[in-house]
């Protein structure tokens, strides 16, 4: 019998073209599932990226929002003081145009010496009311 190199016998290259498919085979898998995780990856990155941006931009939205309204809340407290301390001089300054007003001390000096006094209270009272019209705030 004639032995046949081992390249051109026929069992020999049977069982080589079974390896060589089964090695290809398990390639093809390969090869998909790496495809695959490079996808994943590739989506993956600037979805990762996204969400630190959402996290950072977040963080600096509120810390603006919130240094803004500290500021807005101190200029309006400023912005009351202001107006109470007007309306206090104000008042103190009517106050001081009452006292001084000759039918005020004209009613103290007649409540002690003569019955005139409801003439000058009268005046007096009238004048406080014209001061109490013409000022929203007293």
């Amino acid at each position: 019998m004639i032995r046949l190199p081992d390249k051109i016998r026929p069992d020999v290259i049977k069982e080589k073209t079974q390896r060589v498919h089964v090695t290809k085979t398990n390639s093809g898998k390969n090869k998909g599932r790496k495809i695959q995780e490079v996808l994943v990856g590739a989506f993956l990155v600037p979805v990762f990226f996204i969400i630190i941006l959402g996290i950072v931009s977040y963080q600096k939205a509120s810390k603006t929002i919130v240094d803004k309204y500290k500021e807005s809340s101190i200029s309006a407290i400023s912005a009351e003081s202001l107006y109470f301390n007007l309306l206090c001089e104000t008042v103190a300054g009517k106050a001081n145009e009452i006292i001084i007003d000759d039918n005020a001390s004209a009613y103290y000096e007649k409540y002690y010496k003569n019955s005139k006094a409801n003439d000058s209270f009268r005046e007096l009272r009238q004048n406080l009311i014209y001061t109490a019209g013409s000022t929203n705030y007293i």
